[in-house]
């Protein structure tokens, strides 16, 4: 066989289809297990047989032409339905013959067949159950009626009832059973009929040969000889009403299956729903003043629409709402002209033709002008009564939400207005950052140039003062500005690769000064660190860190300071757990609670004796909640405290775990002053420009500059800079520190000019490093978008600037 006609039979069988092959004179030769199946036999008694021997009479006559076209070449299909070997009754098929060629040569057809049955009769049903149902007209009973006729036909069984069950009585409300042989009022004990098992079940039970059953010994069946039934519950208002059920005393020609309990499921759903919906009538009269109460209080009112004779009904609420007298009379076309022209009543047009040809209900809030030219906003509801593809009924209702919905319109308002007040205040934050940092520079800068200069023991002490002081406001000042940006959600984490236990060393080192300061015995412990790199913010992490051991070294007189690192391995993340333990006053447990929130300290003398905005823990808390995790402290009153920090950390791209490291003894303490390397940094004959506005901030940049040996020009704006690059050629500049706001032209214009090669193309790589005062989100990104190179907020110090500069400068120390 070629191996075309192998893969159509191999991917005919991975499909599960039907088929046969079928040779020119007209023997099967090859079947599908699935064929065999379908047809009831078996495939010994298919292969070598005549196609006239194996299928029905009533088939043949049906598709003998389909296989003639076969075997003469055409790939045709049949859809229709023909008779299965063993069946009474069609199947609904989709056939398709397929020639099989040898050279040129027909030598026979494959046939595939798919068995559409369920499908089209489920279609065919579904058609019959919405032209029983949609019949508005129809008495209950003939509804009802109409759906046993139609589950009699549908399920193949004769006989079909509704009951009402009482405790262990079944009454027969509604029945279609041959000469009347059971009529609604008969009453059985429920015991004897095959309901009781549908009722234990409380769900669909069938039985297609009772004979050959477990229920072979039941009264039912021994009384009444029922071989075949199907059952269901009927629930009326979320209550058992009774059962509906077909039967049959003869032998059912298959197994029910799961299609037909889903078709006796919608029967018994629709029953329930008309026989609630006629106890709903009965109580309707009574409920008619109550709606009308409720009417008037929600002010709610309808109307309908009969379509063939365009008579329109508005209610007294309705009238009310539209400000017409009660003797109005609604003509229907008219009434669309109480919406407001444009968007509320072509919404009505659209939403009314689309309801008319669809079905599709609507809902919508639309301004309507009264009979007295008041602007109202109303919602409008709306649905359509479709039958036999007809239109004939539009109804809906009138609710008057005007007060809602201007509610609604002012709080929207007020929220655009509150929105703008907070872009307001974000503004206003970042303007005085700027504003607070440019003064500080000068401040910091020039302590920090005098302090560099020969001086008296007296002088140094005032400085240094002087200094620290400056420090504490400036540190106050990155506290409200950090929770600031925390708060309006502006800040935001990095995410890079960096070695935790390097940071750690440097983090240590550096407060190892101000701990012995205070003669407190520093310890560490990094031995539960087991991975050189991991992926995170390492600068906010630094800051939680500077936070919690500063407020160990405010709180601490004497005894010890503790910091311990773990990393946990999370099935996608790492878990970095850091303790910091101080032996220091302690907190009351009265006041733990509190501790995180803003501006809360847990005394108020401690801000008298220790100082401090009470935001420190307030943004810890935070920072450790960005980064998926929190913070949390047990304390003792007097006896120290111990702040557990929590925080999610990422796997490094290249991980490497480690294994020995000296420093990472279980516990280590350093109780002496750990110097900073006092290496000389000097880029002598290096020429850098400055661009700045600020008269103190040029000094202060200046002296700091002439501290590393840099030549410097200053410019006064961005104007001014590209002047002097232009002009300077005999040795030229190698780096430009850039302000960002200043008059005439600011620091990203000038930027950009000189990428642009406005300052001559010799200058349009030069490095450029920000110089600012902006510290807010966003900032730093603004001054990369422009061009720039580098970032330095103000204040700065020397040594974030040395590096910086290192950076862009060669070391000619």
């Amino acid at each position: 066989m070629p191996s075309s006609e192998l893969l159509l039979i191999e991917a005919a069988n991975a499909m599960d289809l039907k088929w046969v092959y079928v040779d020119a004179g007209m023997t099967c030769r090859q079947v599908s297990a699935q064929y065999c199946q379908w047809q009831n036999t078996i495939e010994q008694d298919v292969l070598g047989c005549s196609v006239h021997d194996v299928v029905s009479a009533v088939t043949i006559e049906r598709l003998a032409p389909y296989w003639d076209k076969a075997l003469s070449g055409d790939v045709v299909s049949f859809t229709g339905r023909i008779r299965r070997t063993g069946l009474s009754y069609d199947s609904y098929v989709k056939a398709t013959y397929v020639p099989h060629f040898k050279e040129e040569d027909v030598i026979g057809f494959y046939a595939f067949y798919e068995d559409l049955t369920e499908e089209t009769n489920a279609i065919e049903t579904l058609r019959k159950l919405h032209t029983i149902t949609a019949g508005i007209h129809l008495p209950l009973e003939e509804k009802i009626k109409g759906i046993l006729n139609l589950g009699i036909e549908v399920f193949s069984l004769p006989m079909g009832l509704v009951s009402h069950i009482t405790e262990q009585r079944y009454e027969v409300k509604y029945a279609v059973v041959p000469e009347d042989a059971v009529k609604p009022g008969d009453e059985f004990d429920l015991g004897i009929t095959y309901c009781c098992h549908t009722v234990q079940a409380n769900g669909p039970v069938a039985f297609h040969h009772a004979g050959e059953s477990k229920i072979c010994m039941h009264p039912c069946y021994e009384n009444f000889g029922l071989e075949s039934y199907i059952g269901i519950p009927i629930f009326v208002n979320e209550e058992r009403f009774g059962t509906l059920n077909f039967s049959s005393p003869e032998i059912h020609d298959r197994p029910f299956s799961e299609h037909d309990f889903e078709l006796i499921r919608l029967f018994a759903q629709w029953i329930g729903n008309e026989l609630e919906r006629s106890d709903a009538q009965r109580a309707l009269n009574l409920q008619k003043n109550l709606l009308e109460v409720m009417s008037k209080q929600a002010r709610i009112g309808i109307w309908e629409l009969t379509v063939a004779t365009g008579e329109l009904y508005w209610s007294d609420m309705t009238k009310e709402i539209h400000e017409v007298t009660e003797e109005f009379s609604p003509q229907l076309d008219s009434a669309i002209h109480f919406y407001k022209e444009g968007a509320s009543q072509q919404g009505i047009i659209d939403a009314v033709d689309l309801a008319m040809k669809t079905a599709v209900p609507w809902d919508l809030d639309v301004e309507l002008v009264t009979a007295k030219g008041n602007l109202i906003w109303v919602n409008a509801m709306g649905q359509a009564e479709i039958i036999d593809g007809e239109c004939v009924r539009l109804f809906g209702s009138f609710q008057d939400i005007d007060d809602r919905v201007k509610s609604r319109i002012k709080l929207e308002q007020t929220t655009i207005q509150a929105e703008a007040a907070a872009k307001s205040k974000s503004d206003f934050l970042a303007n005085m950052s700027h504003e607070i940092r440019t003064p500080m520079n000068g401040v910091l800068g020039m302590l920090g140039s005098v302090l560099n200069t020969p001086l008296s023991d007296e002088q140094k002490f005032h400085l240094g003062l002087a200094q620290r002081s400056a420090e504490s406001l400036l540190s106050l000042i990155n506290d409200i500005l950090d929770f600031s940006k925390v708060d309006a959600g502006k800040l935001e984490l990095e995410s890079i690769e960096f070695d935790l236990l390097a940071m750690l060393d440097e983090f240590s080192e550096s407060m190892a000064v101000p701990i012995s300061e205070k003669r407190l015995e520093f310890r560490r412990d990094f031995s539960k660190i087991n991975l050189k790199n991991v992926k995170g913010d390492p600068n906010r992490l630094r800051q939680i860190l500077t936070n919690l051991i500063g407020n160990a070294i405010k709180f601490t007189q004497q005894g010890f300071i503790l910091i311990d690192v773990a990393l946990l391995d999370q099935d996608n993340h790492i878990e970095c757990v850091i303790k910091v333990q101080d032996s220091g006053v302690g907190i009351p447990e009265e006041k733990v609670t509190t501790l995180f929130d803003a501006f809360t300290q847990a005394d108020t003398s401690t801000t008298r004796k220790f100082g401090g905005t009470g935001l420190g823990l307030a943004i810890v808390r935070q920072l450790c909640q960005l980064m998926d995790g929190d913070l949390s402290v047990t304390s003792e009153n007097g006896k120290g405290s111990c702040f557990v920090v929590k925080v999610r950390l990422e796997h490094p791209d290249t991980p490497h775990t480690v294994e020995t490291i000296e420093s990472m003894s279980a516990l280590q303490s350093i109780n002496t002053v750990v110097s900073p390397l006092n290496t000389v940094r000097s880029f002598s004959g290096n020429k850098i420009l400055l661009v700045e506005d600020n008269f103190i901030n040029q000094e202060v940049a200046k002296e700091q500059l002439k501290q590393l040996s840099l030549n410097v020009d200053v410019a006064e704006n961005g104007l001014e800079a590209i002047e002097l690059l232009k002009a300077q050629r005999s040795i030229p500049y190698e780096l430009i520190l850039m302000d960002c706001q200043m008059p005439e032209m600011d620091g990203y214009q000038a930027t950009k000019a000189i990428r642009a090669g406005e300052a001559g193309a010799y200058y349009q790589l030069i490095p450029v490093v920000a110089l600012t005062a902006n510290a807010m989100k966003g900032d730093r990104e603004k001054c990369i978008a422009s061009g720039m190179d580098d970032y330095l907020s103000k204040p700065m110090n020397l040594d974030e600037l040395y590096t910086v500069l290192k950076a862009y400068l060669p070391d000619q120390a």
